[in-house]
């Protein structure tokens, strides 16, 4: 099954979607483990708006231009201050267990990724996401999520790529999805889900945008075959 990046480029699983700027981006390095600074990145950070206009880097953390990069930074809460002009954050690899309403200190109107990857992560606020209005990139795989809960993704009414692989949710709220009228490829395979709402799917109202659903390995006990044969054709062909 194809992976997305941040750009839409597919990657195979099992690497990380968003590739370098994922997994392998360690403190202090970019594009690969233990790797230096590039000079042309070495003056993106010197040359970034980091001051007390937009605020400084956060502590364990690498920052170049609007990209900031905390991931395998030993973190046990979302680090502050996030600057106001972030536009990708990455926080995979870390024990940020809990991600409650106020993990942003106000609105990030410019980030359009973030990246929550492999934390141990069992609890996200219904609120947490209010503050990210134009967040496109969403990674929530690789966790301990349970349940998706009402309406937990509704303010992200421009989001396309939802990742959420990996985890351990069985349960599923046909409002969980409201409102992602963008939505085109989400991603809840390797999870404990014994039922999925295809209805959500059925008229193409709630998820019109939809190209990519991806269901593998999970504990489905039955195939609604009614269901799935009124589904658009070019959905089924990319119903995993």
């Amino acid at each position: 099954i194809p992976m997305p990046g941040v750009t839409g480029m597919a990657v195979p699983r099992p690497r990380h979607p968003c590739g370098a700027m994922g997994q392998n981006m360690a403190p202090g390095s970019i594009g690969g483990r233990g790797t230096p600074l590039p000079p042309l990145l070495l003056a993106l950070v010197l040359l970034a708006p980091w001051g007390s206009a937009g605020g400084s880097c956060p502590p364990r953390c690498v920052c170049a231009s609007n990209i900031l990069s905390c991931s395998q930074a030993v973190l046990s809460s979302v680090p502050t201050p996030l600057p106001r002009f972030t536009a990708v954050l990455d926080l995979s690899h870390n024990n940020v267990s809990r991600l409650r309403a106020d993990w942003a200190p106000g609105r990030l109107a410019h980030l359009h990724a973030l990246l929550l990857s492999h934390n141990g992560l069992s609890f996200v606020s219904t609120e947490a996401f209010a503050h990210v209005p134009h967040l496109r990139h969403l990674d929530l795989s690789s966790n301990r999520l349970r349940a998706l809960e009402e309406n937990l993704f509704s303010d992200l009414t421009e989001l396309e790529v939802l990742l959420l692989y990996n985890n351990e949710i069985s349960s599923v709220d046909r409002t969980a999805f409201d409102n992602l009228g963008r939505l085109r490829k989400l991603y809840l395979g390797q999870n404990r889900i014994a039922r999925f709402p295809l209805e959500l799917l059925r008229d193409g109202s709630r998820l019109p945008q939809l190209t990519l659903l991806d269901l593998s390995a999970n504990r489905l006990r039955s195939l609604p075959v009614g269901e799935l044969q009124a589904l658009p054709a070019w959905l089924r062909d990319r119903l995993y």
